[in-house]
């Protein structure tokens, strides 16, 4: 590997199959899970007494930069 995002992967999923094999198993042979979408806003700015300002406009961005 040029970089070592190869080794990084594997390293990362051999050991959440090692820690977590039942589950992986369990995943693997069920129908897949109805999935949601989790909202994770931009934080705008943290103010020195610790307050965060969240851009709450951010979920309605599209790929294109606009707003719905």
């Amino acid at each position: 590997n040029r970089c070592f995002l190869g080794t990084g992967e594997q390293r990362v999923v051999s050991s959440v199959l090692r820690a977590f094999p039942g589950d992986v198993a369990a995943h693997l042979e069920q129908p897949p899970f109805v999935t949601r979408d989790i909202l994770v806003p931009k934080i705008i700015d943290i103010a020195d007494d610790g307050t965060v300002t969240y851009d709450l406009r951010h979920a309605t961005k599209r790929p294109d930069w606009t707003y719905d």
